[in-house]
């Protein structure tokens, strides 16, 4: 390929994909900062009815009418957690912990998802520019006679590597 031309025909056709890819992966990705900044702000907006609700439930676990029933210390159950205020902290803390990760890993799930489509279109282009790249390894993919009976070479070269694609695409 180092030496090879590319056709003015291949230009017009990987020019276009290269700017679909390039605009699509940008849109993309300002997406998930979008949705990351969004989730800080309500992370921000939601700490304070996070923390009303850890010590509501902190509360009802050692303070309800029903607390008795499970717990048979109950102010040494109290004083080994450091105290309700205490207690309350860690739990929305540990929640807003919890929302973190969770963002972070849909973050990552989102970016890994945007880079399979860039190489999946990189592997496009590939196979426009560069066919002797994408022919060696389907050399021994079968064609029926009917095939080479009623297409040329190339033709049948360009569905295998179309097929090959997509097989990657679901990979």
């Amino acid at each position: 390929m180092a030496d090879q031309q590319i056709s003015d025909t291949a230009w017009k056709t990987i020019v276009p994909l290269f700017c679909r890819t390039f605009m699509a992966s940008l849109k993309r990705f300002s997406e998930i900062m979008t949705f990351r900044r969004v989730a800080e702000i309500g992370e921000l907006e939601g700490y304070e009815k996070i923390f009303h609700e850890s010590s509501a439930t902190v509360y009802e676990t050692f303070l309800g009418p029903h607390s008795g029933d499970y717990l048979v210390d109950r102010d040494n159950a109290i004083e080994k957690l450091g105290g309700l205020e205490a207690t309350t902290k860690r739990m929305a803390v540990s929640t807003l912990e919890t929302f973190r990760r969770s963002v972070d890993a849909a973050s990552l799930i989102f970016a890994h998802s945007i880079l399979d489509g860039l190489a999946l279109d990189f592997l496009t282009v590939t196979s426009i520019v560069d066919r002797e790249f994408w022919e060696q390894p389907l050399l021994k993919r079968k064609a029926t006679l009917g095939e080479l009976k009623s297409s040329s070479y190339d033709k049948i070269l360009t569905e295998r590597i179309e097929a090959r694609l997509t097989e990657l695409e679901k990979e």
